[in-house]
């Protein structure tokens, strides 16, 4: 290869024709790896967002929930309880923390799910209809203990949480204890 060293305006170059054909099959290989990265990184980005959204779906289960619990409350009538403005206030703040932080947003939504598990937060239009209780009798006779009621749909979701994000959840609740 033989480069031209005059002081010109432009740059000399001269090649042989086996040098250009070897430059050329450089370059495309070149773009070629270039086009390669590029589809390599959005799939990476891709593919973590993916992660996030599948994370994500116990909270919009959730917010499905809620929003027809609002719309049955707007048109058909139902009464809001205590109960339900305690769910959308959680709700609210959940989106809150997940905008700041994912990874804390994911153990708010596992404590509101534990708070709906026990009928503390309701997201649904009826309160005590399909929860399960249970009562012990003690040996007495006469005493009778109460369990708290368990809403079966929550557990459902609560269960799918679990099985998604219980590395974070664990993860945040020991960081936040220590």
């Amino acid at each position: 290869m033989c480069v031209s060293n005059t002081p010109t305006k432009y740059f000399h170059s001269h090649f042989t024709f086996g040098e250009l054909l070897t430059l050329l099959s450089l370059e495309k290989t070149l773009k070629k790896a270039e086009y390669l990265l590029n589809i390599l990184k959005t799939n990476y980005y891709n593919m973590n967002l993916e992660k996030k959204y599948i994370k994500l779906s116990p909270f919009i289960i959730i917010c499905i929930i809620m929003s027809y619990t609002i719309f049955s409350f707007i048109f058909i009538e139902n009464f809001v309880t205590i109960h339900t403005y305690l769910a959308l206030l959680c709700i609210g703040i959940n989106v809150l923390i997940y905008l700041k932080n994912f990874d804390w947003g994911i153990t708010f939504t596992g404590i509101v799910l534990i708070l709906g598990l026990f009928n503390l937060v309701v997201f649904f239009t009826d309160i005590e209809n399909f929860s399960i209780g249970f009562f012990v009798n003690l040996p007495n006779g006469k005493t009778e203990i109460k369990t708290p009621k368990i809403r079966l749909a929550v557990l459902f979701i609560l269960s799918l949480y679990w099985f998604l994000n219980r590395r974070i959840f664990l993860k945040k609740i020991r960081q936040f204890i220590n």
